[in-house]
């Protein structure tokens, strides 16, 4: 018999494992609801937030800002910006690419690198101010 077919008569040995997720831990399992009253407008603003924060769904929107040290505030960042920072972070990899295989240097790569420096470095602070604003939000309640 060739090492890699099988006769007719002869079991898979997988035939005892099962196929799919296993499944989670009955501490883990969702299985609460909460009926919550709320004039259209409040469900409307809470559905808007939920898409800007770029949720698809409300409730893990809700579970998720609740559950977060700062109960109830979310810090948004505009999608423009983190879009624009990806871009950056990319550019900054090729070139490191380029450099980390012999190529010699180029003097835009180098104005590219200093002015993501630059971007990064006010996007930092940027975030930093937002976060401790939610830090003093959180400690004022």
């Amino acid at each position: 018999m060739e090492s890699g077919k099988k006769k007719n008569n002869e079991t898979d040995d997988t035939s005892n494992t099962t196929v799919g997720r296993p499944p989670k831990d009955p501490v883990n399992l969702k299985s609460v609801t909460i009926k919550l009253r709320l004039t259209p407008s409040e469900a409307a603003e809470i559905r808007d937030q939920a898409s800007l924060s770029g949720y698809k769904q409300v409730a893990p929107f809700i579970v998720r800002t609740f559950m977060s040290k700062g109960a109830g505030v979310t810090i948004y960042l505009n999608p423009c910006d983190l879009f624009m920072l990806g871009q950056l972070g990319n550019n900054v990899n090729q070139i490191a690419k380029k450099i980390n295989s012999g190529c010699c240097i180029e003097r835009s790569w180098v104005d590219e690198i200093s002015h993501a420096k630059m971007i990064i470095q006010n996007f930092y602070l940027d975030l930093n101010s937002l976060l401790a604003d939610r830090e003093v939000r959180r400690l004022n309640r």
